[in-house]
């Protein structure tokens, strides 16, 4: 018996033995787990800093000083990738070099002449696609371009651009005297203008084409708005080149070639 009480002793020694190693083995791994979390949250802290210094910081100066310091060096980088243009033309002119006599009879139509002309057009690297609204050196006749134009040279102050395209002619004469088309009476076959400065519109089928340049003299260049990597250019611009367009409508006819010269505005975002 006493025998008995001496193996139960030792057993219960042994149990309560190994349950406090397990209680102090827990003790002992818990900083460990608590240091990683800590340490973990200081790294991830640490990348958010980095995320964060990663972005333009508007509200401070430096940002803004270097932002005026590499200015000239960020336009000398960025000549040549394209942007999105707009021309004004405030002045234009030209001149018939051939053709064109006995277009229409001024005792029946006088021409109108729209004060204002403009370009809008894309580029992409060098190439330039426009589309515009031009007055021709024809008095009354007006045209709708398209054109594909080369950057053939870029700088600080300066841009040439040959271009070659196509242009439909669009007619804007005011009725002087009442007169009859198709016939002198007024018939289901004829169409007639009564005049008092009634409006005529002619409908032509035929194209032209030119061949030309614009040459762009900038007198302003900033950054566009807060961006330190898009600019905004103000010019005087130059349009000039010559064209020819056949005319076949019912009241004005001819064909020839003739020069065009234009002045204006400009406004590019690049």
């Amino acid at each position: 018996m006493k025998l008995f009480k001496i193996l139960l002793l030792c057993a219960l020694s042994l149990a309560w033995a190994d349950d406090y190693d397990e209680f102090e083995k827990s003790l002992m791994d818990e900083p460990t787990a608590t240091v990683a979390t800590e340490e973990t949250v200081s790294e991830s802290s640490e990348e958010s800093v980095v995320e964060d210094t990663s972005k333009p910081d508007y509200t401070n100066e430096k940002y803004w000083a270097e932002r005026a310091a590499n200015k000239e060096k960020t336009i000398q980088k960025k000549l040549y990738t394209g942007g999105v243009g707009f021309d004004l033309y405030l002045f234009g002119s030209g001149k018939v070099l051939s053709g064109y006599d006995n277009l229409y009879r001024s005792d029946l139509l006088e021409g109108d002449v729209n004060p204002v002309h403009f370009d809008l057009y894309v580029q992409f690297s060098r190439i330039a696609v426009s589309l515009g609204y031009h007055n021709t050196a024809l008095v009354g006749i007006e045209s709708v371009d398209f054109t594909v134009g080369y950057v053939l040279y870029d700088s600080r102050y300066l841009k040439f651009r040959p271009f070659v395209g196509f242009s439909g002619p669009v007619s804007d004469f005011t009725v002087k005297n009442e007169f009859c088309v198709g016939s002198d009476e007024v018939s289901e076959h004829s169409h007639c203008y009564i005049g008092d400065d009634e409006e005529i519109s002619q409908e032509f089928t035929e194209t032209g084409w030119m061949l030309g340049a614009n040459v762009d003299l900038k007198f302003a260049t900033t950054y566009f708005f807060s961006s330190d990597m898009t600019f905004s250019s103000f010019s005087l611009v130059g349009r000039f080149g010559v064209s020819s367009i056949n005319l076949d409508g019912d009241v004005i006819n001819g064909s020839g070639y003739m020069a065009f010269f234009s002045l204006g505005l400009g406004f590019y975002l690049w």
